[in-house]
Parts: structure tokens; C-alpha cells; sequence
């Protein structure tokens, strides 16, 4: 209801007046981000001090960025294929061929042969 009432009055704007409106917005939505986080430390301060505490004691560091989702913790593939002139050179079998492996097939080796046993 009121959305619309709102809308209609900005369809009759100018551009230029509508630039202005989202000036004045942006700057009322800076202050309203700026009261409330002053509100919240306000009661965050209030709120240590009836339970004694200090606010360097709660250290809110450890609840994180409460915005971004947590990581997934990165999939760790075994290693499937060794390099056997360098044991260091290993593929899971994933994605695209080293080049170890596409040289040790050019030369006639076998997938199967560079397959790391299994324990």
C-alpha cells in the first residue's frame, strides 16, 4: 500500500531528482547502519557490565565474519598415479593429465603401470 503510493511519486520524478533520491537514501542508510551498530555496542557494553566482564574478556573476534557461510573443508583426493623417474610427480587420476603422465603414454607406458600400489 504505502510501497505503491511510495513508487507512484518516484515514476513521477526526473531523472536527475531520482540521482538525488538515491543520494539522500544512500546517505540515510549509511546512518541508520552507523545508529545501529552504536545501539549494539551500547547494549553489548550494557550487557558485560551487569556480568562483570569487560568487553576485551568477551573476545568476539572468534564469532567470525556471521555474513559469509562457513568453508567447506577442501576434498582431499588419494594419490592414484606416481611419476617412476620422479616419485615426487603423483595425479589422483583427476582433471587434466600432467605432463609426466601424457610423456610416460607417448612413450608406450600404460595408466596401469604408473598406478600406485595399494597398501
Amino acid at each position: 500500500m504505502i510501497q505503491s503510493e511510495i513508487v507512484k511519486q518516484l515514476q513521477s520524478l526526473t531523472t536527475a531528482e531520482l540521482v538525488e533520491v538515491k543520494k539522500l537514501t544512500e546517505k540515510l542508510i549509511l546512518q541508520a547502519q552507523k545508529d545501529a551498530k552504536s545501539e549494539l555496542k551500547t547494549k553489548i557494553r550494557k550487557m558485560a557490565k551487569e556480568r562483570g566482564l569487560r568487553i576485551r574478556d568477551l573476545n568476539l573476534d572468534d564469532l567470525g565474519d556471521l555474513d559469509k557461510k562457513p568453508k567447506k573443508p577442501k576434498k582431499v583426493f588419494p594419490v592414484k598415479y606416481r611419476n617412476p623417474q620422479d616419485s615426487n610427480q603423483t595425479w589422483t587420476g583427476l582433471g587434466k593429465q600432467p605432463l609426466w603422465v601424457r610423456a610416460c603414454l607417448a612413450e608406450g607406458t600404460t595408466l596401469e603401470q604408473l598406478l600406485v600400489p595399494k597398501s
